[in-house]
């Protein structure tokens, strides 16, 4: 897989097929900022440190998103979350896909994990990304203002 093709992949599972409901406002606080990828692996193969350098991942409180690498947009749309499920659950489809990608997330202090299924694969039910799984997986750390 090229690394433009993984680095779209960052952006294609965080795009959300539903608009927000109300309660959901405040689950997105966390989550609200820039925050840099420091690890990125899709189906066992990991992006090198100059590969993850500068690419950022940029949530907003309404609902939408981007990754960029450097001043370079890569993808943008809108996300759905679940702060209720337990992992935390994240939904996400863009013109770059072809059906709903279905994730998980975890927040602790200002380190985010992230895991999506390809399209059309049932929720990752952990995080990680072995060879053979179609999962991609990324770790992100909150940008300093």
């Amino acid at each position: 897989m090229t690394v433009r093709a993984m680095l779209l992949t960052v952006g294609v599972f965080l795009v959300a097929y539903a608009p927000l409901r109300a309660d959901d406002k405040a689950d997105l606080k966390p989550l609200v900022g820039t925050w840099n990828v420091s690890a990125f692996e899709t189906d066992g193969k990991k992006l090198n440190e100059e590969q993850v350098k500068d690419l950022t991942v940029t949530f907003k409180a309404d609902g939408t998103w981007n990754v960029k690498k450097g001043d370079n947009l890569i993808n943008e749309g809108t996300f759905k979350i679940d702060a209720s499920k337990k992992p935390m659950t994240i939904n996400s489809t863009s013109g770059l896909a072809q059906g709903d990608e279905l994730g998980i997330y975890e927040v602790k202090d200002d380190v985010m994990k992230f895991c999506a299924a390809a399209t059309g694969k049932d929720r990752p039910k952990e995080f990680g990304s072995k060879e053979g799984s179609g999962h991609t997986y990324f770790l992100l750390k909150r940008a300093k203002p």
